[in-house]
């Protein structure tokens, strides 16, 4: 099973997939670009850094849509935080939408995506309990409210996903409402994922999130 966390930052993700590899015995997977490259935290961090700073986006497109490629080639059991709607989300734009289709066509897409819904009032205050001094809460770009971006570009590629609106939610109950629906499609053939994640939305009204 490949299982995607996707959301803007402060949602949650990287706890809720850390806590998803431990109960399922899957491979936690952040950073498929370091791991690719066996690269230390520092000059995995350093070359994050230059290629957020670079001027051509197209280079940063392709080294973020490289690591989605190989991360299904990183393990057969997987659960990674970020991945293809992020990358859309961050990196492309109309004029290298090419260049990303490129390299959607040689990635896969997860078996399930799950993207964590909060708004920016609460992401701020979840971000302040992680860290007061925290460099995102200075950040305009990372404290936009994404998520139709996100959303729509989900709903173009037609790719099995739910969305939990984690708003009112607690830790627990967040982690809960992904095993529900992990533990459903665990049980169905993977060619009627998406059918399921039809049936979540619908009875879940994911679009009363006022995007």
């Amino acid at each position: 099973m490949y299982i995607a966390i996707e959301g803007m930052d402060g949602v949650g993700k990287t706890t809720i997939a850390k806590l998803l590899a431990q109960k399922y015995d899957m491979e936690y997977i952040e950073k498929p670009m370091k791991k690719f490259m066996n690269s230390s935290d520092q000059c995995y961090n350093d070359l994050c850094n230059f290629m957020f700073n670079l001027e051509n986006q197209d280079i940063t497109l392709c080294f973020y849509m490289l690591g989605n490629i190989v991360t299904k080639y990183l393990g057969q059991n997987i659960v990674v935080d970020r991945n293809i709607l992020s990358s859309y989300y961050w990196d492309c734009n109309e004029k290298n939408k090419k260049i990303f289709n490129y390299f959607l066509s040689k990635a896969v897409l997860p078996d399930l995506t799950i993207i964590l819904y909060a708004d920016v009032p609460t992401r701020i205050e979840r971000i302040k309990k992680r860290n007061i001094n925290d460099e995102d809460l200075v950040n305009e770009i990372t404290l936009k409210d994404g998520y139709e971006k996100m959303i729509n570009y989900a709903d173009e590629l037609n790719m099995p996903y739910i969305l939990i609106n984690t708003n009112n939610m607690d830790l627990g109950e967040v982690f809960n409402a992904c095993c529900n629906i992990i533990e459903k499609i665990t049980q169905i053939d993977k060619s009627q994922i998406s059918s399921i994640c039809d049936e979540y939305r619908q009875s879940n009204k994911i679009r009363t999130l006022s995007l």
